[in-house]
């Protein structure tokens, strides 16, 4: 045990936040580990939610097992306010917690770039509840079609658009083409099977961006076989519930499922100093604030570079940097004895069906598409997925989408009873 043990509090229990806990449990400091929600998400698979293939409580695991140490607290709250004065923080239950050092890690929220008209009736896909609202919306839009008479109605209902088309949006789109190639001939045989449309929209001249041309002309061809209307270099204005307008383009829609970026947790306020493009806080070769020692940020929160690269905002980093700031805590904050942080891209990758998917390492020169590419993003996710019981639960659902071709969740989270 430390002589001098200090307070160390981490806001955000997802990959960064967990990982620096997990790494500082023996260390005779006392942490204290804060998050809105009591457990730990795995959100690259929540579009896999939205399209019905797994159950939410497949990627979502309990964090008090996870932080079972003798110098670890779990606190269940929201920061509102922090005092860098004091070294204080406070929750919206009132609880003040006092800090030695403190560990940002609370992530990103969707970014809408101030429309209000989208941000109120578009969907997006960034926690459990908007997964599942999705996921919702999908199947109340197949029932609502099967009910009408009109087929402009039915056609409305059933035209999804994607607006973003980085990985999540690509994936999506390949999931959501999927479930409805295979839910309206099977569960809704009065629809003409060629009923629903999907058009995934993207702001830049390509899909998956960062990715090697090769790869994105893989993706764009394969997502246009199985039906997806791909739209590239327009950005979406506006939507009303009811038609997404492009420029002067209209798209009659009832659903528009928003996967077009990410800003910083309205949190960010709070942290003083100058802050970089989408809320990114400027550190420094440990993670830390320039103006604040005692403070880092970890995960899509740090803005850094290594050789003109700005750091991504991905898992790998988030789990990287976490792992370095418990060295930098661990030596005793002696910078010199320890090299400046450096991301190892470890690689991108992407499903596009079942079976079939891109992938790129750029460590050792690899493009890989097909089934090596999806087995490879299988065993990596799998991997990913904390906990025994949900790497069984995302097994027996994988299975009943890849083997049966049945969605694992047709489920609508809304009550039509008046009771």
């Amino acid at each position: 045990m430390r002589q001098n043990p200090e307070k160390i509090v981490i806001i955000g229990a997802g990959f960064g936040g967990l990982q620096v806990a997990k790494d500082l449990a023996q260390s005779g400091h006392q942490i204290i580990i804060i998050d809105c929600h009591n457990y730990h998400l795995f959100q690259p698979l929540l579009y896999q939610v939205a399209a019905g293939d797994l159950e939410s409580n497949a990627i979502a695991t309990p964090l008090r097992p996870l932080l079972r140490s003798s110098n670890i607290h779990f606190h269940w709250g929201c920061v509102k306010t922090i005092d860098w004065n004091e070294k204080k923080l406070y929750c919206a239950d009132h609880t003040e917690i006092h800090w030695d050092k403190l560990i940002l890690s609370f992530g990103t929220v969707t970014n809408f770039f101030g429309n209000k008209e989208i941000s109120e009736n578009a969907l997006h896909l960034k926690t459990i509840a908007a997964a599942e609202q999705v996921q919702s919306k999908i199947i109340a839009a197949l029932e609502k079609a099967s009910a009408s008479t009109s087929e402009v109605e039915q056609q409305a209902l059933l035209h999804f658009v994607i607006a973003g088309g980085g990985p999540t949006g690509v994936e999506f789109c390949g999931a959501l083409l999927e479930l409805l190639r295979i839910i309206i001939p099977r569960d809704y045989p009065e629809l003409p099977h060629d009923i629903s449309q999907v058009t995934l929209i993207q702001g830049g001249d390509a899909l998956l961006p960062g990715f090697a041309e090769k790869l994105q002309k893989k993706a764009y061809a394969k997502l246009q076989h199985l039906g997806a209307h791909i739209i590239l270099g327009k950005h979406v204005d506006g939507f009303d519930g009811q038609t997404v307008r492009i420029g002067e383009q209209q798209i009659s829609a009832s659903t528009l499922i928003w996967t077009a970026g990410v800003t910083a947790h309205p949190l960010i306020h709070q942290i003083p100093g100058k802050k970089m493009p989408h809320g990114r806080i400027p550190v420094d070769g440990h993670c830390r604030l320039i103006d604040h020692a005692h403070v880092y940020a970890i995960g899509d929160l740090a803005y850094g570079e290594n050789h003109g690269t700005v750091w991504p905002q991905v898992a790998p980093f988030a789990v990287q940097s976490a792992k370095h700031v418990a060295k930098h805590i661990l030596s005793g904050g002696k910078s010199a004895d320890l090299p400046e942080f450096t991301y190892k891209n470890q690689g991108s990758m992407a499903v596009l069906k079942a079976f079939d998917g891109v992938c790129e390492i750029p460590r050792y020169h690899l493009q890989i598409a097909g089934l090596t590419a999806w087995l490879l993003w299988l065993f990596i996710h799998l991997y990913g997925i904390i906990g025994g019981r949900n790497k069984i639960l995302a097994l027996m659902d994988w299975g009943v989408d890849y083997i049966r071709h049945s969605a694992a969740i047709t489920l609508i989270r809304e009550d039509k009873s008046p009771y």
